[in-house]
């Protein structure tokens, strides 16, 4: 999965509200824009495409080395292995808008007022990784 950190000029962090009725544990919880990789995808042309779908944005990724991170989730009726990429980028075209049904809401948070109890799983490892003072918009 490819997702990328976008932050406002207040220095906040865009987060989408996910619409995974599939998933009854993921459904509603907040988490970083993003989406799966296929065989075969380029990570970064990929992730382009997935804000583009998701949020109607166009984004500049201003780092080529993404923060990666690994879990293991697991349920009675699976196990999922999620390896996380994610890329800092800048919104260079359009405002976020629910652009299709992956999502039920996005917003801007503050870093330190995310209450992670309602997020993805390792929501709370990339917002820690956020580079001091970033600032992209």
């Amino acid at each position: 999965m490819a997702y990328f950190w976008s932050l406002n000029k207040n220095n906040e962090v865009l987060l989408t509200q996910r619409n995974e009725q599939e998933f009854p544990i993921w459904d509603g919880k907040w988490g970083i824009p993003g989406g799966h990789l296929e065989f075969g995808d380029n990570p970064e042309e990929r992730l382009v495409t997935e804000l583009k779908e998701e949020l109607g944005v166009e984004v500049r990724i201003l780092t080529k080395t993404p923060f990666l991170t690994s879990y293991v989730f697991r349920t009675d009726k699976m196990i999922y292995h999620g390896i996380l990429l994610c890329y800092l980028t800048q919104i260079i075209r359009g405002q976020p808008k629910i652009a299709n049904q992956e999502n039920r809401d996005f917003k801007w948070f503050k870093p330190e007022k995310i209450n992670f109890k309602d997020c993805l799983p390792s929501t709370d490892i990339f917002i820690s990784q956020l580079p001091p003072g970033a600032k992209t918009r």
